[in-house]
């Protein structure tokens, strides 16, 4: 996400108070701080866009991958959340 689009997803009258949320739910849980407020500013925008709960989702990435986007499982295969629209999927305007 580039600096325009996280700046985009706060509020104007100051942080997002959901993305600061998420942001201390995942250095509480030991996310590294690399990339955390991206991965916040990435699971608030998702959590709105699929009308789900932030918390949900932070909860699946730190018990999966603990926001690491290149973890590997002991069977090779990658654990990162993915959260997608089933396929056909178009979302209204």
């Amino acid at each position: 996400m580039s600096d325009f689009q996280l700046s985009h997803l706060s509020n104007r009258k100051g942080p997002d108070p959901a993305i600061q949320f998420i942001d201390s739910f995942l250095k509480m849980h030991e996310v590294g701080e690399t990339n955390r407020r991206r991965l916040a500013v990435s699971i608030v925008a998702s959590a709105r866009k699929f009308n789900l709960d932030p918390k949900l989702i932070a909860s699946v990435t730190v018990v999966e991958s603990r926001g690491n986007p290149f973890a590997i499982s002991g069977k090779n295969a990658t654990i990162s959340p993915r959260i997608a629209a089933p396929s056909g999927f178009r979302r209204q305007k």
